[in-house]
């Protein structure tokens, strides 16, 4: 009868005796989409990196004392209800990051819905939104993507009144994006909320903005 031999596996390399070694692959599982738990923790990140993780595992939008001063400067006292937001590709909630899975916004959400709430969200902590209101604010996301690469979130949207006034701006948010695919696409989900952050500033700063209530 033959003696089997002792198998190791080292690294994905399988050997037998240590004497004679062949190449095996390792099983490849792409990181979950929303599993930014899953992201190794370096001792030196950036306090900024860790509130942006934070605030995306909270799962809502988070209006920043910065976009409500200025939001609340524009609306002069006036308040205003919020109508649909569509999308320039109706229900999209997911774009595709290298190997690793796709990336959404908070809850899985369409990206227009999580616009959307963060515009009724920035209006209520800035005490002027009412369901009520006869001014009615719709939007239309015309475009979102990413770069992991180089670090950026691109976005483009449009806000209609009711008044027959709209108002388009298209905002780039930067970032400091991982080396590795597993940590760059963390970064990309984590930068979503602050980049709308940046596209409301741009919004409500913008000086045809008042003309919108």
């Amino acid at each position: 009868m033959k003696k089997k031999l002792p198998v190791l596996m080292i690294s994905g390399i399988c050997c037998l005796n240590l004497m004679g070694c062949v190449s095996a692959p390792l099983d490849f599982t792409p990181i979950v989409a929303d599993s930014i738990t899953t992201t190794v923790m370096d001792a030196t990140e950036s306090q900024e990196s860790k509130d942006r993780k934070a605030a995306w595992l909270s799962g809502h939008y988070e209006a920043t004392k910065e976009t409500t001063d200025v939001l609340r400067k524009s609306l002069e006292g006036k308040s205003v209800a919020v109508g649909a937001f569509e999308s320039f590709q109706p229900g999209l909630k997911n774009i595709a990051c290298r190997l690793n899975g796709d990336v959404y916004a908070p809850r899985k959400v369409p990206f227009s819905d999580f616009i959307r709430d963060g515009l009724i969200e920035n209006l209520k902590t800035a005490g002027g939104y009412n369901e009520g209101s006869q001014i009615i604010l719709s939007g239309k996301l015309n475009s979102i993507d990413f770069s992991s690469h180089s670090g950026y979130w691109t976005i483009s949207m449009t806000i209609s009144s009711s008044n027959g006034k709209s108002l388009t701006v298209s905002d780039k948010y930067e970032f400091e994006t991982g080396f590795g695919g597993v940590n760059a696409c963390n970064d990309v989900r984590t930068a979503l909320m602050p980049a709308v952050h940046d596209l409301f500033d741009k919004v409500f700063g913008h000086p045809e903005f008042a003309t919108l209530l």
